[in-house]
Formats: structure tokens, sequence, C-alpha cells
């Protein structure tokens, strides 16, 4: 299985190829409250069809299509982490599915903002990086949490590995008294000191 990271921002247009009842995951590592939009088709010179599942960061299913040539969907992730798309070819040849994943801003759709002669083009963009922006700091926050998170996990494995070579050291100097206390005697006994 084959897994890409995909950065979170920017607008894909890729295309793979998957052997015969091949399977091929995709990741895109998204905030909570993400708009994501995906689009997968395969090549009209392809025959077979495939199925899409997208699976969540605490392994859930989130979608899971039926065999399809062409397949859209759009959600909002509801937990910060990867969010794996599965795409499983069910035919029995091998198939190149072309695909697109939209997330942030990138995915919303801008078009429908009224038409009124008081919101100019240069507005529409004010608001797209408004909202650009407002993404980014909720992504920074999380990116903190989690390193608050891995520097608290550091500290404690720190401190569990100092415990431990500090145990470590005592059982053996106690083993090593131990040893020579036996061998003194034993040598006492068989009146060779």
């Amino acid at each position: 299985m084959l897994t890409f990271t995909l950065i979170l921002l920017h607008v894909y247009s890729y295309e793979i190829t998957i052997s015969k009842y091949g399977t091929q995951c995709l990741g895109e590592d998204v905030t909570v409250d993400t708009l994501i939009v995906s689009n997968f088709k395969v090549r009209e010179n392809s025959p077979s069809h495939f199925v899409l599942s997208i699976i969540d960061p605490v392994f859930q299913l989130v979608y899971n299509s039926q065999k399809v040539k062409q397949d859209k969907f759009s959600f909002i992730a509801t937990t910060t982490g990867p969010y794996n798309f599965c795409v499983n070819n069910v035919g029995q040849n091998s198939i190149v599915v072309e695909f697109d994943i939209l997330s942030g801003v990138a995915a919303k759709d801008y078009s429908d903002l009224p038409q009124a002669k008081d919101i100019k083009e240069s507005e529409k963009k004010t608001l797209k990086v408004k909202e650009a922006i407002i993404e980014l700091q909720a992504e920074l926050s999380a990116i903190k949490l989690r390193d608050v998170e891995m520097t608290q996990t550091n500290e404690t494995i720190g401190n569990r590995v100092v415990s431990y070579s500090v145990l470590t050291m005592v059982m053996l100097v106690v083993l090593a008294a131990v040893q020579t206390l036996y061998l003194k005697r034993f040598l006492k006994n068989k009146k060779m000191i």
C-alpha cells in the first residue's frame, strides 16, 4: 500500500496506476473544521471500476463508495490528523485514476458570493485571504498544542530513562557485592583463602 502525504492549502491534480485488485492510499493532514473536496475518476481508456474509502485519524470510515468510474465527495474534518483516501481497484485490469484533493480555502467556492455592484473583485480576494489567515492561525494553534504534548512526552520518557539507569546501576552494585561475599565465603569454606 502506497501512502502519499499531501500538504494543506494546495490544489492537487495527480494520477496513479493501480494494478488489478490493488489498493493505494493517499493521506491529507488537516485540522478540525477544514473543508475537504475530493474528485476521483478513472481515465477514459481504463475499463475497470474502483471503490473509494475515506478514513479519519481515529480509523473510522467517513465515506465508502460502490463500484464507480467517477466519484466526488466533500466533507468537513471532525478531528485533527491525517485523513486517508484509499482507492481499491475492483476490476481485473490495471486502471489509471486521476484525482484532485482540495482542502481549506482552496476547496471553498467563492463563485456564489452575491454579484452586487458594491462587492468588487478585490473584496472577494480580501475575503479569501482573510479566511486563509484564519485557517493558518487554527493550524498554528494545533501545531503548538502538538508541540506541548510532544514536549511532555519527551520529558516523561527522559525521566523514565534516568530512573531505569539509576535502578540498573544500583542492581549491578548490589549484585557485585553479593557475588563478592559469596565467592569470599566459598573460598573460605574450601580453605583457599
